[in-house]
């Protein structure tokens, strides 16, 4: 920070001080504090008297009354500032939700997809398992019709249980 700016900064609260002591917004404290710098420091008593001067003079300027169509487009242009204010935040709040919106849609998609892959996956195994029995199956009227010894022979007389047998060697 220079040295200027600095002095800037310490105007500044020095002004802020002043002006507030000049209003009456200081606690007790704070005013005795002030009245004490004013009492030793002869820039700082100067710069308050800049101050009130400042102030006496805007009591001189004249005082102007707004009309009512000044009034009017006031009001309308900080009602229009509002309304666009609003709806660029609607429009800002509104690109969240359809996000959260399309990622639960993308999640539905997804399980109904694994769901359907699953039902699909179970069913196939059963559809495997009955065309693996199908020779079975389509002599199931025939086998309930003879005894146990007849349908043990007519099994090794087909054949069924040779590949098992093989695959077993």
């Amino acid at each position: 920070m220079t040295e200027s700016d600095s002095n800037t900064t310490e105007l500044a609260s020095t002004d802020e001080l002043l002006v507030a002591y000049l209003d009456g917004e200081l606690d007790a404290d704070r005013c005795h504090d002030v009245e004490t710098k004013l009492a030793r420091d002869d820039a700082f008593r100067r710069r308050l008297n800049d101050l009130e001067k400042a102030w006496d003079l805007l009591d001189e300027l004249p005082t102007t009354v707004a009309d009512e169509k000044f009034v009017r487009s006031t009001v309308e242009m900080v009602a229009l500032e509002a309304q666009e204010e609003a709806a660029t935040v609607r429009q800002q709040s509104a690109w969240p939700r359809r996000v959260g919106v399309a990622a639960i849609g993308a999640i539905i998609l997804f399980a109904a997809f694994l769901g359907y892959r699953t039902v699909a996956q179970l069913a196939s195994a059963d559809d495997d398992a009955l065309a693996r029995d199908l020779p079975v199956i389509e002599n199931l009227d025939l086998y309930r019709r003879l005894d146990a010894m007849e349908f043990l022979h007519q099994i090794h007389k087909e054949g069924l249980f040779e590949e098992e047998s093989n695959d077993a060697s």
